[in-house]
């Protein structure tokens, strides 16, 4: 799977606020994973994926 562009994340609802440098820091904090169709990523009050 090719790296996410912050355009890309700017056009997620959640981060569509952040400014350019706050994607980008995003971007570099952050694991791309590939995930099936229909997998639970986040459960309330437990770690994700």
């Amino acid at each position: 799977m090719a790296s996410a562009s912050t355009e890309q994340l700017a056009a997620v609802p959640l981060f569509s606020a952040l400014t350019k440098p706050d994607l980008q820091q995003v971007l570099r904090a952050a694991d791309e994973i590939d995930v099936e169709s229909g997998r639970e990523l986040v459960t309330e009050c437990r770690v994700g994926h």
